[in-house]
């Protein structure tokens, strides 16, 4: 039987739950570890944008790796930093994108090829039997952070929604100041999910974890560009070793070599 534990209205958003399970580890555990280590998301997905008449038109494959840094700050507290780095692909040829077709211009229009996001943390908090995450993100104004916890016999589900107006890169790489036309307001989504066993054990420290993610614009529309568009795709933790798509992270290491270690064979970014 699956149980729901949503959130506070808005203002201040803890995670509560009645079950004697630690959320304030679990957390932790589920989203990033226990231990002094990093831990990488992979986010490989799809982007659209909806017409009119049509409905979900399909534009790129997008691929990214998430980095988490977790660090204490006291008993009852701990940041999590985050920096990534992603590109995107042609959906028939399965290529790095020179550009996205749009069948109703019958163009090739110009579109961002790869993206630098970050540095960003999250402040948690052990608030009663749940938690409390603030968000800070460059070139993002965070309007609020909601965790909603879900529990069945096999495993322990959160799922993270962030509201926030941001800008995205242009197709030359360019980031637009935040108070810029611009300036979009979206909604991301994360929802991830471990063995409950994992995170009841106390000797587990970093708990296995996969799940789904959807990010944009909440007033997503036609046309070319990205800030217009909606990504969701899946999501799966993993090592700074741990090829979990071998292409990408080869695509990534030449497009960001200073994102991986000097030979190439882990994940090792700078947080500055």
């Amino acid at each position: 039987m699956m149980a729901t534990y949503l959130p506070r209205p808005p203002g201040r958003q803890p995670l509560h739950t009645p079950t004697a399970m630690d959320m304030f580890n679990a957390y932790r555990k589920m989203f990033a570890t226990l231990d002094d280590e990093l831990v990488v998301w992979w986010y490989c997905g799809g982007v659209v944008s909806h017409r009119e008449g049509v409905g979900a038109v399909p534009h790129v494959q997008a691929e990214t790796l998430m980095v988490y840094r977790t660090r204490d700050v006291s008993a009852e507290c701990f940041t999590i930093d985050w920096t990534e780095v992603g590109y995107f692909r042609d959906i028939t040829t399965g290529e790095l994108l020179q550009g996205w077709f749009n069948p109703f211009s019958q163009r090739t229009e110009p579109y961002p090829r790869s993206f630098v996001d970050g540095p960003a943390t999250f402040t948690v908090q052990r608030a009663g039997d749940g938690v409390d995450v603030q968000l800070v993100q460059h070139n993002a104004r965070i309007d609020g952070v909601q965790v909603a916890a879900s529990l069945n016999e096999h495993s322990v589900g959160l799922v993270q929604t962030e509201t926030k107006t941001r800008t995205f890169h242009r197709p030359d790489g360019s980031l637009p100041p935040l108070d810029s036309p611009e300036a979009t307001q979206i909604e991301t989504v994360l929802s991830i999910w471990s063995p409950r066993a994992a995170v009841n054990d106390t000797q587990v420290r970093n708990a296995a974890g996969h799940g789904f993610y959807r990010s944009g614009s909440r007033g997503a529309g036609a046309g070319g560009s990205w800030a217009a568009t909606v990504v969701s795709g899946t999501m799966c933790k993993g090592g700074v070793d741990e090829r979990v798509n071998p292409q990408a992270w080869q695509r990534l290491l030449q497009l960001y070599p200073d994102f991986f270690s000097a030979d190439g064979q882990r994940v090792a970014p700078r947080f500055d």
